[in-house]
Parts: structure tokens; sequence; C-alpha cells
């Protein structure tokens, strides 16, 4: 049996026996996937948990992709680090700044993070040309 690692888990969520969540790779897997059975084999067993919100929360608690928050000044900085020339921070500054919604997304969030997973923040992200993946990672 392996110490418990969240980085490297899986969950049986809102009872489904056919799927599990792996948190080493960020989605469900079905349950007859090799290295869960293996894991399995070693003695551990998933954790239930009632269901992907519950889950989500708990990930993101711990910080684990894709399920983490990246602050906004981490942000700024792979904004200015992604162009040299800084015209895709300008024009991304230009935006939050005239729009009261994206301005508290990121100035204001009150843990000075955005989440990793946003849809709203990857949508913006990229339509100044940055890949959010990339400005969005784990840090």
């Amino acid at each position: 049996m392996m110490d418990y690692d969240i980085g490297d888990w899986y969950w049986r969520v809102g009872g489904d026996e056919t799927q599990v969540y792996s948190s080493n790779r960020g989605g469900l897997i079905p349950v007859d996937d090799a290295a869960f059975l293996a894991w399995c084999e070693n003695g551990n067993t998933p954790t239930n948990i009632a269901n992907m919100s519950e889950l989500i929360a708990v990930l993101r608690a711990a910080n684990v992709p894709p399920y983490h928050k990246v602050k906004t000044a981490t942000v700024v900085s792979r904004l200015l680090a992604a162009d040299s020339t800084g015209k895709l921070f300008s024009a991304a500054h230009q935006a939050i700044l005239s729009d009261p919604v994206l301005f508290w997304r990121f100035n204001c969030a009150r843990e000075g993070a955005i989440n990793g997973d946003d849809p709203g923040a990857c949508a913006f992200l990229a339509a100044f040309g940055a890949d959010p993946s990339v400005i969005l990672a784990p840090e």
C-alpha cells in the first residue's frame, strides 16, 4: 500500500463503478486501466467522493492540476515574457481596464489568483494570441 499522495491518487466519483478519477492523469479513466489495476493490486483503494464538484474543490485546495490556481502576478509576468514587444500585455491590460468583470477577475479576486482551468480566462488569453496552457500553467 502506498502513502496518500493527492497528486497521484484515484477517486470513485458518485459511486460510479465503471471509472475513477486519476489525479496523476487529470481525468476519468476506466476501472480496467492497467495502471489503476496495478495500484489496486498493491493494496490501495480509491477514495469515494460524492461528485465531481466536491473532487474539484479538494484538488483545487491542494493546487493539483488541472484544478489549480495561478497568482495574478504570475499571469502578468508570463504575459510580459511571452511577448518582448509588450503589445500582447498592452492589449490585455486595456481590455481588463475597460471591462469591470475582467478587472475583478484579474485584479480583485479574493485569493489574488485565478483558476488555471477558468474558461473565461482561457478564452480571454487566447483572444490576444496568448497560450492559456503556458500562461495558466501550474506555478
